[in-house]
């Protein structure tokens, strides 16, 4: 190796680069910002599931179904959603909240 290489990479040895705290990339960093963004688009999912369920509350009373079998049905299609993600169900989606969900929408159309 010549002279003039070796000082050169015995100067780049010395450098010290100091180490940044902040991540490579924004949406690693885990800070409230983030937290915030996620627990938004958590309240929106669980607000699309039960308008979802409404929407097919409704169709099953257009079709003539029993307020009890909608509610079995809409039970099983939830389980189904969420069978193989092994995750468990959002807020909002427990059997009760089913249960008041086909309840409003069979209460609102007989209203009409």
């Amino acid at each position: 190796m010549h002279h003039t290489a070796r000082r050169r990479s015995a100067a780049l040895a010395s450098v010290i680069v100091p180490r940044v705290s902040a991540p490579e990339f924004p949406w690693l960093d885990p800070g409230p910002r983030r937290r915030a963004i996620v627990k938004a688009q958590a309240e929106r999912r669980a607000a699309m599931y039960r308008a979802e369920l409404l929407e097919r509350a409704s169709l099953y009373y257009r079709l003539g179904f029993s307020n009890r079998r909608a509610v079995a049905r809409l039970k099983a299609n939830v389980a189904w959603d969420f069978e193989l993600t092994g995750d468990a169900r959002p807020p909002g989606l427990t059997d009760r909240d089913i249960g008041e969900i086909v309840k409003s929408a069979y209460l609102r159309r007989a209203s009409r």
